[in-house]
C-alpha cells in the first residue's frame, strides 16, 4: 500500500518510519534537518510557512503540509484494508 503525504508525493508504507509534528520536533532538530538537506535527502512538499509534517522514510524525509493527524487517520485506514 501506498500513502499520500501531500503534492504528488506517496510513499510505501512499508517503508515508512515516523510521522512527527514538525512544530515539536524543529526547535530541538535543527541538525537533523540540516544534515538531511546537505545529503539531498529532505524534499519539501510545501512552503516553510505551511509546513505541519515531517514523514520519515528509510529513503528520504519529507516536510508536508498536510497534519500528522490526518496522515496518521490514513494510515490507520489502510492497516484496516491490509
Amino acid at each position: 500500500m501506498y500513502l499520500h503525504i501531500g503534492g504528488q508525493i506517496v510513499v510505501p508504507l512499508k517503508d515508512l518510519i515516523a510521522v512527527i509534528n514538525i512544530e515539536k520536533m524543529f526547535k530541538n532538530n535543527r541538525h537533523f534537518f540540516d544534515l538531511a538537506k546537505l545529503n539531498k535527502k529532505l524534499v519539501k512538499i510545501c512552503s516553510q510557512d505551511d509546513a505541519k509534517t515531517c514523514v520519515i522514510t528509510d529513503k528520504k524525509i519529507y516536510v508536508s503540509s498536510i497534519s500528522t493527524y490526518t496522515i496518521t487517520k490514513r494510515i490507520e485506514n489502510y492497516q484496516k484494508y491490509d
